[in-house]
C-alpha cells in the first residue's frame, strides 16, 4: 500500500520526500515481494511512489460487491464510498477496483481491495484514498473497522506515543478533507495519502542508462552478424528480409540475471548480450531512404509477432526491425525470470505471489 507514512522528509528531492521502507516493512505483504526482486536501496531512492502502480488496500473483512463502483463514472461521483483524490486539483481520479482474497491456508483469510487508476497519476503530487463508513459487509452489516485508525481519527489524545505521532500526521489530512472536500472524519472508515514520484525521480535511472549505452557503443561499436538475407516472399510490400544478431550492453548480473544498481540507483553494465533481430525493408526506388519502426513484442511473445503488422507498415514505406527481449523468443532459454516461468514449479510460485 503506498503511503506517506513510509516516507521521510528530504529537502534535496523535488517532492521534499524520500521513500523510507525499513527492514520490518520489507518483510511484509507486497513490500516483501518487491524486496525479493529489487534491492532495498533502490526501493528507497524514489521521492514518492509509482504514478502507474496498483493501490492495494488491506481490509478487515469482505465488502459487499454492490458497494464497489462498477464503472469509471461511478468511481468519481462525490457520494462514491471509495474515492481517489488528486490533492492539487481536488478532483477525483477514475479507477477500476476489485476485491481480492489471500487465503493460502490462513484463517481467517485476508481480504484486499486492488485499485487501478484509469490514467497516469499526476507526477510529484499527493493523492488521497478514502473509504467511507457507508461500506457494508456482504450480509449488509457495516464494514469492519480498523481499530488503529479509529484511535487516530479520534480527537482524544492517545496514550500510545506512536499513535500520538500518527494522530499529529493525520491532522493535516483530516483538515484537507474537511475544508477542501467537505468530508468529515467521522464518515471515514479509512484514509491515507501518498505522493507520486516526480519526473526527475522516475527518469533518472533511464537517463543514466542511455548515457551508459551511448558511452559503451562509442567505445565498443556494435557488430551485427547476418544469418539470412533474402528477397521478401511472405509479404507483397517487402523487398528484403534480413535476420541476424548484434551485441548490446547487458545490465544484468551474469549469475543472478537480475538488474544491478550502484548505491545511487544507477544501472551497471555487465558485459554484452546477444540480441537476435529481423529487419524488413519496403519496396521502393533505388536510393530511397525509408523511415524505421522499431517493434517491441509483448510478454511471452517474440520478434516474429511483427508479422501481424509488418505488411501494413511496409506498404506505408516504413522499414521494420523487431528484436527479441531478454528471455523471449530465441532468448527464451536464458536463465532469467521470464524464461523460468515456463517451468511448472516456478510458474506455480510466481502465481502464488499474485
Amino acid at each position: 500500500m503506498p503511503s506517506n507514512l513510509f516516507t521521510r522528509h528530504d529537502p534535496s528531492t523535488r517532492t521534499g520526500l524520500r521513500v523510507h521502507l525499513t527492514e520490518e516493512n520489507l518483510s511484509q505483504g507486497v513490500f516483501a515481494y518487491a524486496a525479493a526482486h529489487l534491492p532495498p536501496a533502490l526501493l528507497n531512492m524514489g521521492d514518492g511512489f509509482s504514478p502507474a502502480g496498483l493501490i492495494v488496500i488491506p481490509l478487515q473483512g469482505p465488502l459487499a460487491q454492490e458497494d464497489l463502483p462498477g464503472d469509471l463514472e461511478s468511481s468519481v461521483r462525490p457520494d462514491c464510498p471509495i474515492l481517489l483524490i488528486d490533492t492539487t486539483s481536488g478532483d477525483a481520479v477514475p479507477y477500476h477496483i476489485r476485491m481480492d482474497l489471500e487465503d493460502l491456508g490462513r484463517r481467517p483469510p485476508r481480504y484486499f481491495l486492488v485499485m487501478t487508476p484509469a490514467r497516469l497519476l499526476r507526477q510529484g503530487t499527493a493523492h488521497v484514498v478514502i473509504l467511507r463508513t457507508s461500506l457494508r459487509q456482504p450480509d449488509g452489516t457495516p464494514a469492519a473497522t480498523y481499530p488503529a485508525f479509529d484511535l487516530v481519527r479520534s480527537t482524544d489524545p492517545p496514550e500510545d506515543p506512536l499513535l500520538d505521532r500518527l494522530q499529529s500526521l493525520y491532522e493535516n489530512l483530516f483538515s484537507f478533507l474537511e475544508s477542501r472536500m467537505g468530508i468529515q472524519r467521522e464518515s471515514l472508515l479509512l484514509t491515507f495519502d501518498f505522493t507520486t514520484r516526480s519526473e526527475d525521480s522516475l527518469l533518472f535511472p533511464m537517463r543514466h542508462l542511455r548515457t551508459l549505452v551511448e558511452q559503451h557503443t562509442a567505445e565498443n561499436p556494435p557488430t551485427a552478424i547476418l544469418q539470412d538475407l533474402r528477397p521478401g516472399i511472405l509479404e507483397p510490400s517487402e523487398a528484403c528480409h534480413v535476420s541476424g544478431s548484434y551485441g548490446a550492453p547487458s545490465f544484468r548480473d551474469p549469475e543472478t540475471k537480475a538488474f544491478t544498481f550502484d548505491p545511487r540507483g544507477r544501472p551497471s553494465i555487465h558485459g554484452t548480450d546477444t540480441v537476435p533481430f529481423v529487419l524488413k525493408l519496403p519496396k521502393a526506388p533505388a536510393g530511397t531512404k525509408a523511415p524505421v519502426v522499431i517493434f517491441g513484442h509483448g510478454l511471452w511473445l517474440s520478434k516474429e509477432t511483427v508479422l501481424l503488422i509488418s505488411e501494413e507498415l511496409l506498404q506505408a514505406g516504413f522499414a521494420v526491425i523487431a528484436l527479441d527481449a531478454a528471455c523471449h523468443g530465441a532468448r527464451r532459454f536464458e536463465d532469467g525470470f521470464i524464461g523460468s516461468l515456463f517451468e511448472l514449479e516456478t510458474l506455480q510460485r510466481a502465481l502464488s505471489c499474485l
